[in-house]
């Protein structure tokens, strides 16, 4: 069956993207240097005063909280609740009457930072990650407007309702509040969203070397013939194996050329690609370098109604046959195809960013699902 690329899993359009963990953040280096110096100022066991950096810049503990109280009320209430419970959370941060409360809320951030809980680590790294595509977005000069970070989270929102997750007897905002969740919050993680895709669009067009268009989209179908992978000592059978199997698609070849079969129907009949095999060979709309190199090269030089001569990737020979070019294809479905590609390459992209950012997170990580924390706490 002939593949795309390797990818792995996508970002998704989830509204609280960064918080959620959509995007999987990439294990945090070795503390060094100043770093190493803020943790050993630290209380025993305790979270340090300079909680992570990114491109060199340092996140203290102060900035960190003022941060995640801010863009993650919710999330930041839940995890002060594990230090002190969620009553008495509530009744300092939240809306319930301050009847017993006898902490304030400056003494509670101080166990908080004395006793961090393990989920505290997944905010830092939510907060680094939002430095990072901010300050990666203002050096790439990709800027996102309020007014398309608003336009993006009614398109949201509505689809949302379209998909029936949001109930028509409510309003957008009674379903927010409902979740504990304000704009502000969800404007935060449009924008995070959009300066991502902003990125990501860019670093694709640079690996093409021409701003994206119609002509990277192309409407295809195939046929394959199954062959043996052929190396320098492959044995005299299996390359007499792919011999056959480059003879067979030749064949098939004529045979439509000829008019005694359609290409649809010799998919059917010949085809070795179980995912497109009872479609007619259909592989849909895609876009240039989502497929093996060999693949890509000849559908993209074909016209439409031509079909190739047979062409040898790892998986064996294929005949192709372009159904519609990119100029051909709806800009709205050629957008969709995009968005695919975007969302496939999210977590290899931020992997990468986070290398060359230097990120670091400098708080205990939680431990493996059944395992003690590494300290024995």
């Amino acid at each position: 069956m002939i593949k795309a690329k390797k990818v792995l899993f996508p970002l998704g359009i989830a509204l609280t993207v960064v918080w959620r963990g959509a995007v999987a953040m990439p294990q945090a280096q070795p503390n060094s240097g100043a770093s190493q110096q803020a943790n050993s100022a630290a209380p025993s066991g305790g979270a340090p005063q300079i909680v992570g950096s990114v491109f060199g810049e340092n996140l203290t503990w102060d900035d960190f909280i003022a941060q995640f109280r801010k863009d993650f009320p919710q999330q930041f209430e839940n995890t002060v609740a594990q230090v002190i419970g969620p009553s008495v959370a509530d009744q300092l941060f939240g809306d319930s009457p301050k009847t017993s409360v006898t902490l304030t809320p400056d003494e509670v951030l101080q166990q908080l930072k004395q006793n961090p809980p393990a989920s505290l680590y997944n905010a830092v790294n939510a907060i680094l990650q939002l430095m990072m595509v901010e300050h990666e977005a203002s050096v790439e000069g990709v800027t996102v407007t309020p007014a398309e970070v608003d336009q993006a989270l009614d398109q949201q929102l509505k689809q949302l309702r379209t998909q029936g997750v949001i109930p028509a007897n409510l309003t957008d905002d009674q379903f927010l509040a409902q979740r504990h969740i304000s704009r502000d919050q969800l404007r935060v993680s449009e924008r995070f969203r959009l300066l991502l895709e902003g990125l990501m669009k860019k670093n694709l067009e640079k690996k093409l070397g021409h701003p994206i268009g119609p002509g990277d989209f192309v409407d295809a179908r195939h046929i394959l013939i199954k062959a043996p992978d052929i190396q320098p000592n492959s044995s005299a059978a299996d390359k007499k194996a792919d011999a056959d199997a480059k003879a067979k698609a030749e064949q098939i070849r004529a045979q439509i050329l000829a008019k005694k079969i359609s290409f649809e129907d010799a998919a059917k009949k010949y085809s070795d690609d179980p995912g497109s095999k009872n479609r007619g060979g259909d592989l849909g709309v895609f876009m240039r370098g989502q497929m093996v190199a060999p693949f890509d090269a000849a559908v993209f030089s074909l016209k439409p109604g031509q079909i190739s001569q047979p062409v040898h990737t790892q998986y064996g020979y294929h005949l192709i046959e372009v159904i519609k070019a990119g100029d051909q294809i709806p800009a709205d479905q050629r957008q969709q195809v995009l968005d695919q590609v975007l969302n496939q390459q999210a977590n290899e992209y931020l992997t990468q960013l986070s290398q060359k950012a230097g990120l670091k997170n400098n708080l205990q990580p939680p431990a493996p699902v059944g395992l003690p924390p590494q300290d024995g706490r």
